[in-house]
C-alpha cells in the first residue's frame, strides 16, 4: 500500500473516534495536483466533533515519508483549530470528487 488509508488512521490513540472521510487525495505524488496527497476527516476528538487533516505520504517521492505526516510511530491526525475549520469545509466544496 502506497499510503495509509485515512480511515485506518486512529491516532492520537484513545482520543480519536468516529472517523467520517470528507476528502481523500490519495498518495502524495511529485506530479500531483493541489488536490492530491492529503485527506480531511470529521472525527470526534476527546468526545467533541472536530476536523482532522494530514498529508497521506508517498512511496514514490524520496523527500516525503511513506507514512504521511503528522506521525508519531504511526500515522496520526492534525486536529484543525476550530476558528479555521469553516474555511477548510468551504474549500472542500471545490474538491474534484465533489465533496
Amino acid at each position: 500500500m502506497a499510503y495509509t488509508h485515512p480511515l485506518l488512521v486512529v491516532s492520537p490513540q484513545g482520543r480519536v473516534s468516529n472517523l467520517n472521510l470528507l476528502y481523500d487525495g490519495g498518495e502524495q505524488l511529485a506530479s500531483g495536483s493541489a488536490w492530491s496527497g492529503w485527506s480531511v476527516v470529521e472525527l470526534d476528538f476527546d468526545g467533541r466533533p472536530r476536523l482532522g487533516i494530514r498529508w497521506n505520504g508517498s512511496t514514490q517521492t524520496p523527500d516525503v515519508s511513506a507514512g504521511g505526516n503528522p506521525q508519531s510511530r504511526r500515522p496520526t491526525w492534525f486536529v484543525v483549530p476550530e476558528p479555521i475549520a469553516m474555511v477548510i469545509r468551504a474549500a472542500l466544496k471545490d474538491a474534484p470528487n465533489g465533496v
